[in-house]
């Protein structure tokens, strides 16, 4: 991977970070628009690690006053509705991820989830709710089933955050507070996928080969 490749892969993961959508999606689409070479795993962990944990440190300076106010013992289930939330994208970037390989992460199926994506936002937002729902409302399986929506941003095309984002509408949050809700759950898991990449420049992980290791 040369210099050139790296910033543009770079700049693609960054733009699309904390936007409904995919970042690794976009990423393996230019490459094979450019007709780049194939990127290995070890060649690509140090990007992945890289544009992960800049993410997750990122998202979480953003919503430092955010997660701030969830230490507030009157903030005790919003507390637990953010952190269940939180559990399902964050083991599935640290546990699913190491374990997924190469067949899947193809330009071919990233074209065909990022419309699958396109289309699960556009049907969720006709089948929005009427905003009535505060993240300290949710019940716990609400807030498990928004993070296990989100956790399917795993797959190259599909948005972790928007899928969040499209998550919480349907269970009635305002647009605000379910892209809040969405970022936060996506911190930990962006910093998971930091820690797999990490262990892939160490040779101590498997994943897909090339952007699909960093999710957008």
């Amino acid at each position: 991977m040369d210099a050139l490749q790296q910033i543009v892969l770079a700049l693609v993961q960054g733009l699309t970070g904390a936007a409904p959508i995919s970042g690794a999606g976009h990423a393996l689409i230019l490459t094979d628009l450019l007709d780049w070479p194939p990127v290995s795993t070890r060649t690509w962990a140090p990007l992945s690690f890289a544009a992960s944990l800049g993410a997750g440190l990122g998202l979480f300076l953003s919503l430092a006053r955010d997660w701030a106010g969830l230490l507030r013992p009157a903030a005790a289930q919003a507390r637990r509705a953010t952190l269940l939330a939180a559990i399902p994208p964050t083991l599935a970037a640290g546990f699913v991820l190491p374990v997924l390989h190469s067949p899947v992460s193809s330009a071919e199926v990233a074209c065909a989830a990022l419309i699958a994506n396109g289309a699960l936002l556009f049907l969720a937002e006709r089948r929005r709710r009427a905003p009535q729902a505060t993240v300290a409302a949710l019940s716990p399986a609400r807030a498990l089933g928004i993070g296990a929506l989100e956790a399917l941003g795993l797959l190259p095309g599909l948005s972790r955050v928007g899928l969040g984002m499209a998550a919480g509408g349907l269970a009635g949050l305002p647009y605000g507070a379910g892209a809040r809700l969405a970022l936060m759950a996506a911190t930990p898991a962006a910093l998971a996928s930091a820690a797999v990449s990490l262990g892939q420049a160490r040779g101590r992980a498997r994943c897909w080969t090339g952007p699909s290791c960093c999710r957008g």
